[in-house]
C-alpha cells in the first residue's frame, strides 16, 4: 500500500505543477475558477456520500458543470484544452487509484 501512495502523490504533484503553469500561463477569470471549484466539490460529494439519490445528483451537478465549463472557456482554444487535460489526466488517474484502493480494503474486509 505503501508504494500505490507514492504513486498516488506523484500523480497529485504533477497534475498540480500543471495546474499552476495553467493558471500562470492563461490567468483565468473568477467564472473559471468557480466553475472549476464546483465541479471539484461536486466530485468530492460524489465519492464521499454513500446515497445512489445523492451520487446521481452530484454526478449531474458535476456534468453538467463540465459541459458548461468546456462551452464557455475550451471549444475554441486547443492549447487552452490540452493544458486542462494535462492538468485532470494525473489527477483523474489518483482519485480512481484512490477509490480501487478503498473497492479492495472494503471486499478484503
Amino acid at each position: 500500500m505503501k508504494g500505490l501512495n507514492i504513486i498516488k502523490g506523484v500523480l497529485m504533484l504533477l497534475g498540480g505543477g500543471f495546474w499552476i503553469g495553467y493558471l500562470w500561463i492563461y490567468r483565468p477569470e473568477i467564472e473559471e475558477y468557480s466553475l472549476i471549484i464546483g465541479i471539484t466539490m461536486s466530485v468530492v460529494f460524489m465519492v464521499l456520500v454513500k446515497s445512489f439519490f445523492l451520487k446521481t445528483i452530484f454526478f449531474l451537478l458535476c456534468g453538467s458543470g463540465f459541459l458548461l465549463y468546456l462551452d464557455m472557456f475550451m471549444w475554441g482554444d486547443v492549447r487552452r484544452f490540452t493544458a486542462m487535460l494535462l492538468v485532470a489526466a494525473p489527477m483523474a488517474s489518483a482519485a480512481l487509484l484512490h477509490l480501487a484502493e478503498q473497492a479492495s480494503e472494503e471486499e478484503g474486509e
